[in-house]
């Protein structure tokens, strides 16, 4: 699944996540084209909730709208996770959900020290935009598939150097 050269491995990530570890299969992958398209793929194929693909390079990765996802090796964290509801389940609240757990999650990192310098002010934009400090951090992708939800969350951690100014004028890391 991963090698030495890779910036995420699936041990580490099931270190960070403690107990709660046993509810996903974590797959890194060194490149893809979209988290949310392979796992799109996968769930097509009878993969089970909690399915997460980590990607290091997206090649096509894609936000709302189908607009490009901006991310360079070790500039961003990519990733999908594939749950199921049950059929016929109504969802309409669930990318402010998403939005406000990846905001909690991003404030009790910055608060832990994590991050060296502190700031916070981390908050959803609905329906999918993770904001810190007025600029865009990053964004969050829910595809439906029947019962299934492939939720995609990409991070801005640092700006890729290639970031056309107008985009990079508007987004945060």
């Amino acid at each position: 699944m991963t090698d030495q050269s890779q910036q995420f491995s699936v041990p580490a990530i099931a270190a960070a996540l403690g107990g709660a570890a046993c509810r996903f299969d974590i797959d890194v992958l060194a490149e893809c084209g979209s988290t949310n398209a392979e796992l799109l793929a996968r769930a097509g194929r009878g993969a089970p909730a909690g399915t997460v693909i980590v990607a290091e390079r997206q090649t096509a990765g894609r936000g709302r709208m189908g607009r490009e996802w901006i991310a360079a090796p070790g500039d961003s964290l990519t990733f999908s996770l594939l749950w199921r509801f049950a059929p016929g389940m109504n969802l309409p609240g669930l990318s402010l959900a998403v939005g406000v757990g990846v905001a909690r999650a991003l404030e009790k990192v910055m608060r832990s020290g994590i991050q060296s310098d502190g700031a916070g002010g981390t908050a959803p934009k609905w329906p999918n935009d993770i904001l810190r400090d007025g600029g865009k951090l990053g964004g969050i992708l829910i595809e439906l598939q029947n019962s299934a939800a492939v939720i995609g969350i990409g991070l801005n951690l640092r700006l890729p150097a290639a970031m056309p100014d107008d985009v990079r004028a508007t987004a945060a890391a």
